[in-house]
């Protein structure tokens, strides 16, 4: 018997994949002549669209040389240009004019108008690497008009004319504009004013502030001599005045003296310093006396000034202190210190000086009305003596029947004395 024949793939799929790639073949056969003139139709109609658009760009440019044919034969100079900083969807706008009568660049950013360098506008308007500042409208204005405003002319008669070439309506709007922005102007200008003579009066306030925290442990070393204001204790007093002048306001006036010496010193120290004019003084001890307040200091020796202000709504002025009567009180109280110093220094020294030093003390007592002026001398100059007067006639008085009346015969006319001193 002969060999059996192949059979092949059997399998249902294959012989239909098969069955399939027999069609397509026999259809590329038959459509081949028809795809092929389709697509050489496509490709001349694709290059006579491309001539034809490249005919409309030549065109175009020809039109576009045309329309700005004629501004080549004219220069131009630039004369602004408008920033926009920040990103698509927000920012902020400003701009830049050239001023060329002035040959400069003016930055106009809302109510700030500065001068600025030709290097900081293109800085700006080109931008640099990490900004998001640049420009994105240049202005540009034909050379001949450049010239023409650079000439000398009649300010006033070019402004009117310009008046008239505009609409009435639009200059009403125009003035209602420039009288607002005068008024804002002139805000921003006291605002700004306010603001430096706020720093003055905020440099006043911490050098008061610093002699003041100076002052609280010397005022404690007066207070630690006992109470200056009361009576009862003074004569157990040592001078606290004899120290520092700010002890002597303290204990022969009041707190608020030394309080107020003090912010002379304070003023006095900050004017030199910061040199304001003598006109804004008035509004500086306004904020002064603003800051002690909040502050919770005592700021009465500012008060307000009364009259109309030159350049502002409110001014204080500072109460002085009459310094040339205080420091004649002051030497007043070293002279008697040291006339007490000198009277006990005699009768400790020499025994014998005993009257000298009474009638030193006596003499103080007489020249100058103490229980008036002084009454803190007073006692002390009263204890002194008293002091002096009876511990002498105390020990005379021990004496008798010891010590020989011929002894004691020297003594009478100091006894005397003592009793003149005591019937004054």
């Amino acid at each position: 018997p002969s060999d059996p024949q192949p059979l092949g793939d059997s399998r249902p799929h294959a012989i239909a994949a098969a069955d399939a790639d027999k069609d397509l073949t026999g259809q590329l056969r038959e459509t081949a002549p028809a795809a092929a003139q389709l697509l050489r139709r496509m490709r001349d109609s694709c290059a006579a669209r491309v001539a034809l658009l490249r005919r409309e760009l030549d065109s175009l440019a020809e039109e576009i040389s045309a329309v700005y044919s004629d501004l080549r034969q004219h220069p131009y100079q630039l004369y602004a240009i408008w920033v926009h900083q920040g990103i698509a969807g927000s920012g902020h706008y400003l701009a830049y004019i050239r001023d060329w009568r002035n040959d400069r660049w003016i930055r106009l950013d809302d109510a700030l108008v500065s001068v600025v360098e030709w290097e900081d506008v293109h800085a700006v308007a080109v931008g640099q690497e990490g900004s998001n500042t640049s420009a994105y409208i240049l202005v540009y204005v034909e050379a001949r008009y450049v010239e023409e405003h650079n000439q000398p002319r009649d300010e006033d008669a070019a402004r009117a004319s310009a008046e008239r070439a505009l609409p009435p309506q639009l200059m009403r709007d125009i003035r209602l504009d420039n009288e607002a922005l005068r008024k804002e102007q002139l805000q921003r200008e006291a605002l700004l004013a306010d603001k430096e003579l706020r720093r003055h009066a905020e440099a006043i306030f911490q050098y008061y502030a610093g002699l003041i925290h100076q002052w609280e442990p010397l005022k404690r070393v007066g207070d630690g001599q006992g109470n200056p204001h009361d009576n009862s204790s003074r004569k157990y007093l040592n001078d606290p005045a004899l120290l520092r002048f700010e002890l002597f306001l303290y204990r022969k006036h009041a707190e608020h003296e030394v309080w107020t010496y003090f912010l002379t010193q304070s003023i006095d120290a900050q004017r030199k310093e910061r040199q304001w004019a003598e006109e804004d003084e008035g509004r500086i001890f306004f904020f002064v006396a603003g800051t002690l307040r909040n502050h919770k200091r005592y700021a009465s020796m500012l008060r307000e000034k009364i009259g109309p202000s030159s350049r502002h709504a409110a001014e204080f002025e500072l109460v002085p202190l009459d310094m040339a009567k205080l420091e004649m009180q002051y030497n007043l109280v070293l002279v008697q210190a040291f006339i007490i110093d000198e009277a006990i220094r005699a009768v400790k020294e020499d025994r014998s000086q005993l009257v000298k030093t009474i009638g030193m003390l006596a003499l103080l007592w007489a020249k100058w009305n103490l229980e008036v002026d002084d009454k803190f001398r007073q006692n002390e100059v009263l204890l002194v003596m008293s002091a002096l007067i009876y511990n002498t006639i105390g020990a005379l008085e021990r004496s008798r029947g010891r010590v020989p009346e011929a002894s004691l015969a020297p003594f009478q006319p100091a006894c005397e004395y003592f009793m003149l001193l005591l019937l004054a």
